[in-house]
């Protein structure tokens, strides 16, 4: 096994090491994303069965796309909670608390930043029509994931169905 990493650095799937308090593109690959994502729980694992982070992040995408908006706006959906690739995530109400919230926030926002730079996206602030497709997938995930009618994918398809996405919908721009 190789060193590991130092403060405020983490190892990635692909063995890429990124410094998360000073994230460069060159640090940021598609495969961690969809891999990452693919492998975390939606709601903190607090529902019936699993369901990615990554399955919702397509879900997002393809309201996008069903809802007639450009292939830029689309991968912008897919790439809403990539940043969790590197953080993880929050939970609201932790987040919601300055001594928590504000610090992870900043270095969340600065790894979005970085995401977008890469793959040529605003991520932050996020697009409305982005937030309002995310919206719309958390009402369908509450009457359908949270309640068990449905069940999350596997994680090896759930992340071939984001690369897929990505890569259908326009890729590196």
């Amino acid at each position: 096994m190789g060193a590991e990493p130092g403060p405020g650095q983490m190892i990635t799937f692909t063995g890429t090491v990124v410094d998360l308090r000073k994230p460069t593109p060159g640090m940021i690959t598609m495969l961690d994303i969809a891999h990452s994502l693919s492998m975390q729980c939606r709601y903190n694992g607090h529902i019936p069965t699993f369901y990615s982070v990554a399955e919702h992040s397509v879900r997002v995408a393809q309201q996008l796309y069903d809802w007639g908006h450009s292939n830029l706006t689309v991968v912008a959906g897919l790439l809403h909670d990539s940043a969790e690739a590197y953080t993880g995530d929050l939970t609201r109400p932790i987040k919601r608390l300055p001594s928590v919230g504000d610090p992870f926030c900043s270095i969340e926002a600065g790894i979005e930043e970085v995401i977008g730079e890469k793959y040529g996206l605003t991520l932050t602030p996020m697009d409305p029509v982005v937030k309002e497709a995310d919206e719309a997938v958390y009402k369908w995930e509450v009457e359908n994931i949270r309640t068990g009618k449905f069940s999350g994918w596997p994680n090896a398809f759930a992340r071939g169905e984001f690369l897929n996405h990505y890569f259908t919908y326009g890729g590196n721009f």
